[in-house]
Parts: structure tokens; C-alpha cells; sequence
């Protein structure tokens, strides 16, 4: 996959954001793409070993949630994304790969971003699908699954997704 995703400057960088998380950042790749990056907790980006280990398990538990028919996005691995920038100091353009876990962008809102109601049906439904989880694919715990910013969810159609799968455990199953 040949995916460039160019920061030069703080315009373009923040036009680019879809999502800031507590350790991670989600770009948008191309208009159907996102990439999940991890972050220093500064603003900056993390190339190490840790954060590649770190988007390698979530992007297995989302290709095995895929698998087995779970309303996840597509995922599409962990691929090295090269990123072009601007050295605040210098102003000399550097480029350096960062891994990422690339994954189809889904045009569904976020519960927190919904009607009370709306909100309310939603999670109930989220709730619903995680029992069904624990039966059916071993879902042993989803720490932050439930919070209303990782679950889609288009009241219209009644449709829900669920994202950010970090901190899942499965029984049984390593994802490491």
C-alpha cells in the first residue's frame, strides 16, 4: 500500500485530523481510508518497536472481528506511512515513515455526537452486540467499548459499528 499522507505546518496537519484518542491520533489517508497512529502524549509521533507492537494486536483483533462478521471497519494492516514535514527550527523538510493501522472510513456518527434518544438506542443495542461477543467469538473484556465516542451508529438505518479495539481480550486467543 503507497498511501502518503503530507504535514507541512499546522493547517494542513489539523485539516487531516479525523480523531484525537488519550494515545493515539486518526488521520484521514484518502477519503475512504483512516490511519491510526500512536502518539508521545506531545503532539508528536511514535516510530518505535512498542508503538508498531501496539497497532499490530489491535489491527489483528479488528481482521478477526472482520472475519467473523462483527460491525467493525475493514482493516487493512499495519503499513509503514510515510510522513513529510517541516522541522520548526530549520524549516528543512524531513520525511520519516511512522507505522500505522490503516482502515476503511465508515460516514457513521458517533453516538456522543447524536440526540439523547438516539444515544440512548444506541447504546443499548452496543450492549446487546458485546453479550452476543462473549458467546459467540470469546469477547472476555472490551475496556472502553462502550464509551459513546467507539461506537457508530446511524439511527436511520439503525446501523452500528464499533471501533478502537486496544484494549480488547479474548478468552483463550493471543493477539500479540
Amino acid at each position: 500500500m503507497s498511501t502518503e499522507l503530507i504535514w507541512i505546518g499546522r493547517e494542513q496537519y489539523e485539516e487531516q485530523v479525523f480523531r484525537r484518542g488519550g494515545s493515539s491520533t486518526i488521520y484521514f489517508l484518502t477519503d475512504n481510508l483512516l490511519g491510526k497512529f500512536i502518539g508521545n502524549g506531545r503532539g508528536s509521533l511514535r516510530a518505535d518497536p512498542a508503538a508498531r507492537k501496539l497497532l499490530q494486536r489491535e489491527a489483528k483483533i479488528a481482521q478477526f472481528l472482520y472475519e467473523n462478521d462483527v460491525p467493525v471497519a475493514r482493516p487493512y494492516g499495519v503499513h509503514d506511512i510515510p510522513l513529510h514535514y517541516s522541522l520548526r527550527q530549520t524549516g528543512r523538510r524531513v520525511e520519516e515513515k511512522f507505522p500505522c493501522f490503516v482502515q476503511e472510513f465508515l460516514d457513521v456518527p458517533m453516538l456522543r455526537s447524536l440526540e439523547y434518544i438516539q444515544r440512548v438506542e444506541g447504546m443499548v443495542m452496543a450492549r446487546r452486540l458485546l453479550e452476543e461477543l462473549g458467546e459467540r467469538v470469546g469477547l472476555a473484556s472490551a475496556r472502553d467499548a462502550l464509551s459513546e465516542s467507539n461506537i457508530l451508529f446511524n439511527p436511520t438505518s439503525r446501523e452500528i459499528r464499533l471501533v478502537d479495539f486496544a484494549e480488547w481480550a479474548f478468552q483463550g486467543m493471543e493477539f500479540e
